[in-house]
């Protein structure tokens, strides 16, 4: 009887002071699975063929010679002369894995998750920050975009992301 009620004892003790804690395996096993920090941006269907344009334009044709899009050109008369060509572009089968399922946006970057660079735990609220590295890997549709949106990322860098545990386990807080 004794015994029992010791293990009992000791059971609730170990359950109120047991530690919440997240492993950098874990942490980095959450980030590779469920953090998105692709960049998507709108891109121009349409644009003329002058030479102020040359850099997009040659990213077009780069596009479409990687079989991403199709390009089709139409002449622009001003007073019945050739201004030049409008272009226009249709994503190939190909291509469409670069759009985003949401909207017209295309995938300019990629975010690829390293390393734990360290994890921070409040016992108490059950939360974790957890820095991590990164690489950025730019998508053949960055070229036509070379702009930088919202919280894209550009380069190689550190991050942190805020973790809440649930009693189904740790999740990216949202």
């Amino acid at each position: 009887m004794k015994k029992t009620l010791l293990l009992i004892v000791v059971g609730i003790i170990f359950s109120c002071t047991s530690k919440t804690t997240l492993s950098e395996s874990e942490a980095l096993a959450i980030l590779k699975q469920d953090y998105k920090g692709d960049c998507y941006s709108f891109v121009f269907n349409k644009m003329n063929d002058w030479k102020s344009n040359k850099n997009y334009v040659d990213a077009f044709y780069e596009l479409e010679s990687k079989k991403l899009v199709t390009i089709s050109k139409r002449e622009t008369f001003i007073h019945g002369k050739s201004t030049g060509y409008i272009l226009s572009w249709q994503p190939t089968e190909e291509g469409l894995k670069y759009k985003s399922k949401k909207s017209k946006q295309y995938k300019l970057t990629e975010l690829i998750v390293k390393d734990i660079v360290g994890i921070s735990i409040n016992q108490e609220e059950k939360t974790a920050v957890v820095r991590f590295s990164y690489d950025v890997v730019y998508t053949p549709f960055k070229k036509v975009q070379n702009r930088s949106y919202g919280n894209c990322k550009s380069s190689t860098g550190e991050y942190e992301l805020e973790f809440i545990l649930y009693d189904t386990g740790w999740k990216i807080k949202k």
